[in-house]
């Protein structure tokens, strides 16, 4: 039998000759030609048995396809390694992978990949080194590394570097025992394009998906028991679309420096299982830093903090939280720690609310049953939130940054809505509802801010004490305020009749007086002199004291 060309068999009858004649156009080749397009790792000598080493066997079946343009076919069988396969940068890898089911991309539904390569030692499972260009299109699908972690516990599953436009699809990083893979898949140093699709990465010891280069795409993918869900570093534009960290014990996503532009897009959950610190956190200088949140939803203990903004950041990072995010978790919902940032921004209907027990899988916020500590906590210059809801958090905003600024915001059935410290804070048109504290707003230091049009709770009050005392608002514009009022409290010694300074700035509409000691036979009444003074009025034997509880129209400018 011999193989041939068209044209050779256009000038012969056939007998004791294989080929085929090609459609329109086609360029002439030859049945062999066609075969190895496509190779298999047996046809080096591999076996599959999982016990047999496949080492020499894989790497010589991808260093023929990178010769021949060839791609690999992995059977669905278990391939022992016990040294690290470099693969080419241009090679195609496919093997019998099982994708997740559609829309339902969590941890419980991750399956099994048909095809495993086992790696028996310490080093990367499978590592592509580049050149640093974008024509290397090379792409690895269906096929999970594993390894016994308590007998090798290093090593990256996948490990890429200065490669272009690499592609990853229903692949797997995970482990028979222990945690101790490196990472799970790393994308490192300068190239990027890498797209990475319904991937999983369980008990891996450090980041599931560590990412170094630009322009990178999580798509759908899935992390379980690693230190970080994904962990970006220069790495700028980064998209993460509908992906679900759960299990990590530091971060669920962390962007560190040089990961301007990256952003959240879809259905992304963060679930914090595992009692880490945060369920994202933007750590030193991303610059010019946007995160968009769109339909995220952050889940996690009490101890948490939603998202974490530590420092130090330049003062030209923007922080911004975008249309719909979804935090159900506790002690913080998104905290800034340094005040070197210029500008930290939630805007568009973001919502926070504490956790407790089960956690709604409502895309709105629905208030739950144990308040958190802090749902904004904030040292950050300029941080501003915009049409937002934060429902039954101790504390609503936490504010020790210059030029705080919440506009169209709700707020329900948090202890003590807004808590700020700083000059030039801006409050307008917000709703304050079901507030079970005394305060809507703790205005301790700071002048020059405006407070208009926003609604307070009947009965509820503020408590500006900009030097030292409430009610005197030291150059704050206050107008247009539904039920807005302040009060002061003070322990007098007095006698009837004697005018009383009540240490307010406004004119006295209600003073409720107490005696704290026996003395006072009828009720005690009062009269307003002065605009600064009230006249305590009783009969009968003095009190050796009063309390004294004065509020204050507040509206002034």
């Amino acid at each position: 039998m011999v193989d041939v060309t068209k044209e050779e068999l256009a000038t012969n009858d056939g007998s004791s000759l294989v080929g085929f004649n090609h459609p329109g156009n086609e360029v002439s080749s030859t049945i062999l030609k066609e075969l190895v397009y496509f190779i298999r790792p047996e046809q080096f000598g591999a076996v599959g048995d999982g016990v047999t080493d496949d080492t020499s066997a894989i790497q010589a079946a991808d260093d023929f396809a990178a010769v021949n343009g060839a791609e690999v076919r992995f059977a669905a069988k278990t391939y022992k390694t016990t040294a690290k396969i470099s693969k080419d940068r241009k090679t195609t890898w496919r093997g019998e992978g099982v994708p997740f089911p559609v829309g339902t991309y969590n941890p419980g539904n991750a399956r099994v990949c048909g095809t495993i390569i086992f790696k028996a030692h310490s080093d990367h499972g499978v590592e592509v080194i580049g050149s640093g260009g974008y024509s290397e299109s090379g792409a690895i699908f269906g096929i999970a590394i594993s390894s016994d972690l308590n007998l090798y516990p290093t090593g990256d599953g996948f490990r890429i570097d200065l490669v272009g436009l690499m592609k990853f699809e229903d692949c797997q990083v995970w482990s028979v025992g222990g945690n101790g893979f490196t990472n799970g898949v790393t994308n490192g140093d300068v190239t990027g394009h890498t797209q990475l699709r319904n991937c999983y990465v369980n008990n891996c010891g450090g980041k599931a998906f560590q990412n170094r280069a630009k322009w990178s795409r999580l798509t759908q993918c899935i992390s379980d028991g690693c230190t970080h869900g994904f962990y970006g570093d220069n790495s700028p534009e980064t998209h993460i679309i509908d992906c679900h960290f759960e299990g990590f014990s530091v971060a669920g996503a962390e962007f560190g420096n040089g990961c301007g532009s990256s952003r959240f897009v879809g259905k992304t959950i963060i679930a914090n299982t595992a009692l880490a610190p945060c369920g994202v956190e933007i750590a030193n200088d991303p610059g010019n830093f946007q995160i968009d949140l769109t339909g995220v939803k952050l889940i996690g203990p009490s101890t948490a903090t939603g998202i974490t903004f530590s420092g130090p950041l330049s003062q030209a990072t923007s922080a911004v939280l975008n249309t719909g995010w979804h935090a159900t978790t506790g002690s913080y919902g998104i905290y800034f720690s340094d005040g070197s940032v210029r500008t930290a921004t939630l805007t568009k209907n973001s919502t926070s609310v504490s956790w407790s027990g089960a956690v709604t899988a409502s895309a709105s916020a629905v208030a739950m049953a144990a308040p958190g500590t802090v749902a904004v906590s904030s040292s950050a210059r300029g941080t501003s939130l915009h049409s937002c809801e934060i429902y039954n958090w101790s504390t609503g905003i936490l504010s020790a940054g210059q030029g705080l600024k919440v506009r169209d915001c709700y707020f329900y059935q948090c202890g003590l809505p807004i808590v700020s410290g700083q000059t030039d804070s801006h409050y307008h048109d917000n709703n304050f509802d079901g507030t079970p504290g005394l305060y809507e707003i703790e205005h301790a230091g700071g002048s020059d801010g405006i407070w208009t049009g926003n609604n307070f709770g009947p009965g509820k009050l503020i408590k500006p004490t900009v030097t030292g005392k409430q009610g005197d608002f030291n150059g704050i514009r206050v107008s247009g305020n539904i039920n807005y009022k302040t009060r002061n409290v003070v322990s007098l010694n007095m006698e009837s009749g004697v005018p009383q300074s009540h240490g307010l700035v406004g004119e006295p509409i209600m003073v409720h007086l107490t005696p704290f000691s026996v003395g006072a036979t009828s009720p005690i009444a009062v009269a307003f002199t002065t605009d600064k003074n009230f006249t305590p009025v009783w009969s009968g034997a003095s009190p050796l004291g009063v309390n004294a509880e004065i509020f204050c129209k507040c509206d002034v400018i």
